[in-house]
């Protein structure tokens, strides 16, 4: 009797254990973000996809071919050749309607149905086609980014060591998601550029959050923003208050927002303290 119910509590104790264990992230971007998405209880999460690449020129099709005269010219053309690859997307039946009116399937342009221009999801770029483990760019674009979505994300960005850049457009962060972004910044030492924009109005706009002296970004691009001169006040603030160490930010991107002449001065004198600063557009 006492047998069974030790048995019966270590079964019990086993199943916790597996309900408790959480994934752990490969460094797999897309197999990483669908597990994760599940742990979170999200279980149609935006699908994954490869960023186009644009056509390459007639000329670079001409160099292409020209027969290699050694072996590192046969390596580099092998590389330039496996950069331009791309794992296309699947047609959609409107996609194929389209391209059957056409008469033939376009290689310099893409078809896409206007709806789903509109429907999330997350577009990488990799160093590596044949190595899903060398995403360097992460865009999303059009759907609001969440406090539960961004904190997946940043598990999956913690894996990838080559990435460099990332985009969020019309995400629609709250000032929450603003502060828990600028966390995350912190633990990506390989990140350097973060671009947020046409966000929509923030009440706190503490956009002044994503810069720290612990962050490694050089480049911030925060336009259509609606940004006021509060706002542009807060981000001169920030930026005269880490002087030393001085901020790592190279390049300050606040164009079409709504920055006044106050917002304006105030960005202008905090370009004598901010001593890597390069390039700072207000307008």
């Amino acid at each position: 009797m006492g047998r069974k119910k030790s048995d019966k509590s270590a079964r019990s104790e086993e199943q916790e254990d597996k309900v408790n264990e959480s994934y752990q992230p490969t460094g797999n971007f897309q197999s990483d973000f669908v597990e994760l998405c599940k742990e979170m209880k999200m279980y149609r999460p935006p699908p994954v996809f490869l960023r186009p690449k644009r056509p390459s020129s007639p000329i670079q099709n001409e160099q292409q071919t020209q027969a290699p005269t050694n072996r590192k010219a046969k390596e580099d053309k092998k590389a330039s050749m496996a950069q331009q690859m791309v794992e296309p997307e699947e047609e959609t039946p409107e996609e194929k309607a389209v391209i059957e009116q056409l008469g033939f399937k376009p290689k310099t342009f893409t078809v896409k149905y206007y709806l789903d221009l509109m429907k999330p999801c997350v577009h990488i770029d990799l160093e590596n086609p044949d190595k899903p483990d060398t995403v360097s760019e992460v865009h999303a674009k059009n759907w609001k980014l969440e406090l539960p979505m961004l904190k997946t994300l940043g598990r999956c960005f913690e894996k990838l060591n080559r990435l460099h850049t990332i985009v969020f457009w019309r995400v629609a962060a709250s000032a929450e998601v603003i502060a828990e972004l600028a966390e995350l910044l912190r633990q990506l030492d390989s990140v350097r550029c973060l671009s947020l924009e046409a966000n929509g109005h923030v009440t706190d706009e503490n956009y002044a959050d994503l810069i720290r002296v612990d962050s490694n970004l050089t480049k911030l691009q925060l336009r259509f923003n609606q940004i006021t001169d509060a706002g542009a006040a807060r981000i001169s603030e920030q930026l005269s208050g880490l002087r030393d160490p001085p901020s790592k930010l190279v390049s300050l991107d606040l164009s079409s927002n709504c920055v006044q002449d106050g917002g304006a001065t105030a960005l202008a004198q905090v370009c004598s303290f901010a001593t890597l600063l390069r390039s700072l557009q207000p307008f």
